[in-house]
């Protein structure tokens, strides 16, 4: 990557920061277009296109939650954690993946997804290093990690790749004072807190030390009642969250997921939450297929299984012996 490229777009960010603190609502439209004329990326002119029409509407929420942010995070955190997606991943890493995918004849997902425990990581733990390297060479800098237990055991690799984005999905019961202070001091990680008893007292810990945090909720087929009357927004939108997740287990049919996507694009229409609402699989689908020509989503569970995304059971095969690029040519070739 040029450093040069790279600093001059670092510069503007914290410039753009530091504007939003003083006038947000001008600012931001005026960031935004300006951002619009110079951005020659196929995501950042969708992005951007997409920011610019929400900005019209004068009474969105979305301006009060970018106030938010600026005032109540870490700026460090901030910049390194959005130049690390925003560069990194969806900038130099999606050349790389177009360049890839043309030259290779497979898929690359923009964003890769980890289901970890310790006692697993522990006996893989070479492997998933590998994984993440061989992720960075294929041009992969964002990673969601779901970790059960208390994620401490994954710091050390986040602390070692600070060109990457990390989201560690985790519960609130499971994070200890001594956790909390290691992921203060990394500016690459943002934490999602399952919504769920605890969250609320941990959110606003994490709010008074500045630091990066967004909240999810799983669903199903029984339980979207409280995503469709907006009960989700309402009460998440308290936690000052960046981004509410809502995340479909793996038995949920396609017609629940496909209701939830569309109750999720119309809120995002709506603008009258202070917190963006995300659906896990579509979105991350909807981004990679920005990115690149073939769209995809990858998942590697703790032993080292990729799958799709959005169907478990139909196929995977192992990145611990055919290595994350062997796996990827399996499956999701062109």
């Amino acid at each position: 990557m040029s450093s040069n490229s790279y600093s001059l777009v670092e510069a503007m960010v914290y410039q753009f920061i530091n504007k939003i603190k003083n006038d947000p609502e001008r600012n931001i439209r005026n960031s935004v277009d300006m951002a619009l004329n110079f951005s020659k990326g196929r995501f950042q002119r969708e992005f951007l296109s997409r920011a610019q029409k929400t900005l019209k509407n004068e009474h969105s929420a979305y301006y009060g939650l970018v106030w938010d942010a600026v005032n109540n995070i870490d700026t460090e955190k901030l910049v390194t954690f959005g130049m690390n997606i925003g560069y990194n991943s969806c900038t130099k890493g999606a050349e790389t993946i177009r360049r890839i995918e043309t030259e290779k004849g497979f898929n690359i997902p923009w964003s890769m997804t980890l289901k970890i425990n310790e006692k697993a990581f522990r006996i893989y733990e070479e492997n998933y290093r590998r994984i993440i390297e061989e992720g960075k060479e294929l041009g992969i800098f964002t990673w969601f990690i779901f970790a059960e237990g208390n994620p401490h055991y994954i710091m050390d690799i986040i602390s070692e790749n600070t060109d990457c984005a990390f989201v560690i999905f985790c519960e609130a019961d499971r994070l200890d004072n001594t956790f909390i202070d290691y992921a203060d001091k990394l500016n690459n990680l943002m934490l999602c807190i399952k919504y769920t008893n605890g969250a609320a007292e941990l959110c606003e810990r994490l709010r008074q030390r500045n630091m990066l945090y967004s909240v999810y909720i799983t669903y199903n087929d029984t339980n979207t009642a409280e995503i469709f009357s907006d009960m989700l927004l309402c009460r998440a939108e308290y936690l000052h969250p960046i981004v509410a997740v809502v995340v479909p287990d793996e038995a949920c049919s396609d017609m629940t997921r496909g209701a939830v996507y569309k109750y999720v694009k119309n809120s995002r229409v709506k603008q009258i939450f202070g917190t963006v609402l995300w659906e896990f699989c579509y979105d991350s689908l909807y981004i990679d297929n920005i990115i690149s020509d073939g769209p995809c989503a990858a998942v590697i569970d703790k032993n080292g299984r990729m799958y799709r995304m959005y169907d478990s059971d139909e196929k995977s095969v192992s990145c611990f012996s055919n290595g994350l690029e062997g796996a990827l040519r399996m499956m999701f070739p062109k």
